[in-house]
């Protein structure tokens, strides 16, 4: 079956050709200092160069913060915000007709979940010298991700290292995921699954990056599983924001976000010059 001959589309294409970045800062009356990053990530962040598959699913390459052990009291708290200065991208529209039945009657694919300005559904993280506090919760240590009715659920999610990922199967049909592993130089697995209801454990991640998952029958279906320790990185909630928490010392930090269809912003701070509960805006255009 040529899942790609099923599709019909109306919306965007080649969003991602050409971003302009742009980073603001708002620090409740301190002053700050801001960068701003166009680049693509094209080598990964350890010196080796990424495999075709993880450049073809535009996995971002990640440089993270030092965790400090201790609890989040006497810390400096940095609210995040993520926009995208234009309008919207529409969703593409999937004609199922030719797909299996447990896609059900209509498809819509959302390209950026959004209300408004703000952006969902964002990974974040820090980079630098300036240690981040650990969050009282710890992420998931076995994520699952669901291929259901044609769609591979959560979106993005994130996890400790050490975690194992688990691919079930809820939809009664055959189909392959294609798993880019978070370290450089792994190998790309293919999982196949041939009935509903299949579970199938990864094998565990150590270390720090972004697992790519996308379905061979679908190729709509991609999913992101990002291994980092806690405190490092956050995914941006229905209204756009999430938060870092800073410990004293170091210089400066640098807070990247990463959307698979909208690419990469970041913005450079310094949060020893910054009140507790100052707002960083990363915004994203095309």
């Amino acid at each position: 079956m040529d899942a790609g001959a099923a599709l019909r589309i109306r919306g965007m294409h080649g969003l991602v050709c050409c971003l302009i970045v742009a980073a603001a800062v708002t620090s409740c009356g301190s002053a700050a200092d801001t960068t701003t990053d166009s680049s693509s990530p094209a080598a990964d962040s350890r010196g080796g160069a990424q495999s075709p598959a993880a450049r073809a699913l535009r996995l971002p390459l990640m440089q993270l913060a030092p965790v400090l052990a201790t609890d989040a009291s006497g810390g400096t708290v940095v609210q995040v915000r993520v926009r995208f200065v234009a309008s919207a991208p529409t969703d593409t529209a999937i004609d199922p007709r030719r797909l299996h039945p447990s896609c059900g009657a209509t498809l819509s694919d959302t390209l950026v979940a959004h209300r408004g300005d703000a952006v969902a559904g964002t990974l974040l993280w820090v980079e630098g010298d300036v240690p981040v506090l650990p969050e009282p919760a710890a992420t998931e240590r076995r994520p699952t991700v669901r291929l259901e009715r044609c769609h591979l659920q959560p979106r993005m999610q994130l996890a400790s290292p050490g975690s194992t990922v688990q691919l079930l199967m809820a939809d009664d049909r055959s189909d392959s995921l294609i798993v880019v592993p978070a370290a450089a130089g792994a190998r790309i697995d293919t999982i196949s699954f041939v009935t509903d209801g299949q579970l199938v454990p990864l094998a565990r991640e150590t270390r720090p990056g972004v697992i790519g998952i996308h379905s061979t029958m679908t190729p709509w279906a991609r999913a992101y599983v990002v291994i980092a320790p806690t405190g490092t990185t956050a995914i941006s909630d229905a209204d756009g924001r999430a938060s870092f928490a800073f410990a004293r010392g170091g210089r400066e930090a640098t807070i990247r976000a990463w959307h698979p269809v909208l690419g990469l912003a970041s913005a450079t701070i310094r949060p020893a010059t910054l009140q507790n509960g100052s707002v960083v805006t990363l915004n994203f255009r095309r």
